[in-house]
């Protein structure tokens, strides 16, 4: 029997696969709890299409982002901030607040799943390097300069 799978199920599919299940399995088990379609359906055939429509959709949106990503690597920001005489921040840099200060110079469209903190959140002035990535890929770096705003 062919079913395409509504989640994740280990050791048969993904969600969004069409597989052959044996037919006890598929009308017993996972129909019934609501995981798979069967493939023949209307339902099951809508639910494919759908969802390699999406998956598409996402690749693009993602390749896209890659490309905006890429016209930052090896630039220079300046980022000021309130902090302390001995050079201490009163609020700590995360991957958000560069996001947002990065597109806010930029108006690029940055999240903070784009940035990486190689030693985790910048808690004080100076130059620090800072990864970008597009997906699991680190794309390349840029420099922030860390400093205290009047």
């Amino acid at each position: 029997m062919k079913v395409v799978l509504t989640q994740d199920i280990a050791h048969v599919g993904k969600k969004g696969e069409t597989v052959t299940v044996s037919n006890g399995y598929g009308i017993n088990f996972l129909i019934p709890r609501g995981v798979a379609l069967k493939a023949d359906s209307p339902q099951g055939l809508v639910y494919a299409g759908n969802y390699q429509a999406g998956k598409i959709a996402k690749q693009s949106a993602d390749k896209i982002s890659a490309e905006a990503i890429t016209e930052l690597v090896g630039e220079q920001f300046n980022l000021s901030v309130e902090a302390n005489e001995s050079g201490k921040l009163f609020g700590a840099l995360n991957e958000a607040k560069i996001a947002d200060s990065l597109n806010a110079l930029t108006q690029s469209s940055l999240e903070a799943k784009n940035i990486k903190l190689s030693n985790g959140p910048i808690k004080e002035l100076g130059s620090y390097t800072v990864s970008l990535k597009s997906g699991d890929s680190v794309i390349g770096d840029i420099t922030i300069e860390v400093s205290q705003s009047a």
